[in-house]
């Protein structure tokens, strides 16, 4: 019923710093791909309650160089990323509304952080403060590894509760979702490297943790 898609244009792909387009032809190009996607979801899934998340990857790691947790966010780096989400969003928007916004069928466009402990613990410009509450997303998504990995269970789960809320303060809410915007679009362990019962409680305890907290659902990578 529900499908979180990791979702990149034709157009632009992942290449949003290279610097061979300007940022208002990124935008165009991501708007019309989106609007198109959005459109078709709409018509073809009309009355199948269907639910479609259209999300990118990892804002954090993507918008860092080097995936290097040490270094910032750069300004310049924060408005490509909020440029580029920005359009992504304008044209589920735009299909929404020409759709009617059918309560048959849903689209929803998220963006997605996965360091928001770095924000909220150190102070550090991540995508959670720098670019999540400029873009109007529908929804947030969280790869959660910076919060599920750790150890022992209790700080773990005091971790993943700080890292939701947080979410929860920095993240618009333009659709009225409430705290169901938020969606844990990651976690997992590797059960060649961790003993399997571990692997078992840990992701227990994370979904059960979600669930309270009031996250609309939590997505194991395998």
């Amino acid at each position: 019923r529900e499908y979180v898609l990791t979702t990149l244009s034709f157009a632009n792909g992942d290449r949003i710093f290279s610097g061979q387009k300007t940022r208002e032809q990124v935008a165009r190009d991501e708007t019309a791909e989106f609007y198109q996607l959005a459109k078709y979801l709409y018509k073809t899934y009309r009355g199948s309650n269907k639910i479609f998340i259209l999300k990118n990857w990892e804002s954090d790691w993507f918008g860092l160089r080097g995936y290097d947790a040490t270094q910032p966010l750069t300004s310049d780096r924060a408005a490509e990323l909020i440029n580029w989400l920005r359009a992504r969003q304008a044209g589920v928007t735009r299909a929404r509304n020409e759709a009617g916004d059918p309560s048959d069928v849903a689209v929803f466009n998220a963006v997605e952080v996965n360091r928001p402990l770095d924000y909220v613990e150190h102070g550090r410009p991540r995508a959670l403060n720098d670019v999540v509450p400029y873009v109007g997303a529908d929804m947030l998504t969280y790869s959660s590894y910076d919060a599920t990995t750790l150890s022992p269970l209790s700080t773990m789960r005091a971790e993943l509760l700080k890292a939701l809320t947080s979410e929860d303060h920095m993240a618009p809410d333009p659709l009225g979702l409430g705290r169901r915007r938020i969606l844990i679009s990651e976690f997992g362990l590797l059960e060649n490297v961790t003993p399997a019962g571990t692997a078992r409680a840990r992701a227990t305890a994370i979904m059960q943790t979600a669930r309270a907290w009031g996250a609309s659902g939590a997505y194991l990578w395998q």
